[in-house]
C-alpha cells in the first residue's frame, strides 16, 4: 500500500508540472543548486525605499545566530537586528528605524535606535503583516487581510486575500480567487481593489510581488513541499524562475528577484531566469 501511495503522489506531482508547462515559455536550463553548510535564510521583506530587505535566518549549528537581519540591496553584508528562532514576516518601516515581526503570531515592534523591543497592544494574531504607511500594517490571517491601527487599537476587515505584500504607500499587492482562477490583486487602505493578473493553475498562488515604477511581477506556486518562482508582465506569457523548497520570492528591483535557493542562502536571480547567483557581496546586489 505504501509503494502504490508513492507512486500516485509522484503521479500528480507530473501532472501539476505538465499544468504549468502550458503557462510557461521555458524551463531553466542553468544548473542545478546544491545543499551547502549554510543558515536557513526566509521571509524576504523590501524596505518601502527600496534599499534594504529583512529576512529570518534560522542556524541550527549556532543557535544564537538565528534571528531578524537585514542587508542592504547594493551591498548585501547581513546585519543582525533581532536575536531569537521563533518569529516570522519582518518588515521595515517607511522611515526605516523600526521593524515590525511576529512572535508566535504576535505583533513586535524592534526600535532601531534603542535597540528594544515593544510588543502591540493588540491581543490579535497574524499569519503575516507589513507597514502600509507610518502608522498602519496590513495584516493577513485565515485568507483574510486586515487594517491594523495601532493608534487606535484598531483591527478592520479590509476583504479577503493572502501574502500581502507592499506596493507604495497606502497600496500592496495580495493573492485572492481559488483553484484554477487565482488572482494578483492590488489593493488600497480604503479598500478598492484593482485585478492585475489571472493565473490557472491546480496549485496554490502565493506571494507576488511588484514594484509601482515598473509593470513587472514576480510570484511563487506551491504544490504540497515543492514551490515554484515564476515572473509575468501582465499581458506577456509566464517565465519559470526555478525551484524552491521556501515561500516567498520577492522582486526587488527591475532586474532582480530574490528567493532562498536550496542551500538555505538568498539567491538572485534576473527576471527572464537565466542566471541566478547566491546573494552575498562578492556575487554583487547591483539594482542596475
Amino acid at each position: 500500500m505504501k509503494s502504490c501511495a508513492i507512486i500516485l503522489r509522484y503521479l500528480a506531482l507530473a501532472i501539476v508540472l505538465f499544468a504549468f508547462g502550458c503557462e510557461d515559455t521555458r524551463y531553466s536550463t542553468k544548473p542545478r543548486q546544491r545543499p551547502g553548510p549554510y543558515p536557513l535564510e526566509t521571509e524576504i521583506s523590501l524596505s518601502p525605499d527600496g534599499q534594504y530587505i529583512s529576512f529570518i535566518t534560522t542556524d541550527t549549528v549556532i543557535p544564537e545566530n538565528s534571528g531578524i537581519y537585514r542587508a542592504r540591496l547594493s551591498n548585501p553584508l547581513r546585519e543582525k537586528l533581532v536575536s531569537g528562532d521563533s518569529y516570522h514576516s519582518p518588515a521595515i518601516s517607511f522611515d526605516n528605524q523600526r521593524l515590525a515581526f511576529l512572535e508566535k503570531g504576535r505583533i513586535r515592534y524592534y526600535l532601531l535606535s534603542s535597540k528594544t523591543i515593544i510588543p502591540s497592544v493588540l491581543p490579535d494574531s497574524f499569519a503575516s503583516i507589513i507597514f502600509i504607511n507610518d502608522s498602519q500594517l496590513v495584516a493577513h490571517r485565515d485568507s483574510s487581510l486586515f487594517l491594523v491601527d495601532e493608534s487606535r487599537s484598531a483591527v478592520t476587515f479590509l476583504f479577503r486575500g493572502w501574502d500581502p505584500t507592499l506596493l507604495s504607500r497606502g497600496n500592496f499587492i495580495y493573492i485572492a480567487g481559488n483553484r484554477m482562477n487565482y488572482r494578483i490583486m492590488a489593493g488600497n487602505v480604503f479598500g478598492d481593489t484593482t485585478l492585475l493578473q489571472t493565473v490557472v493553475s491546480d496549485a496554490v498562488v502565493h506571494w507576488a510581488t511588484k514594484l509601482s515604477s515598473f509593470n513587472r511581477i514576480a510570484y511563487g506556486v506551491e504544490w504540497f513541499e515543492q514551490k515554484y518562482i515564476y515572473s509575468v508582465i501582465p499581458g506577456q506569457d509566464f517565465i519559470y524562475i526555478d525551484s524552491s523548497l521556501h515561500a516567498k520570492p520577492y522582486l526587488v528591483a527591475f532586474d532582480m528577484i530574490l528567493f532562498t535557493g536550496i542551500d538555505g542562502r538568498i539567491y538572485s536571480s534576473d527576471f527572464d531566469g537565466e542566471l541566478s547567483v547566491p546573494f552575498v557581496p562578492e556575487a554583487g546586489g547591483d539594482t542596475q
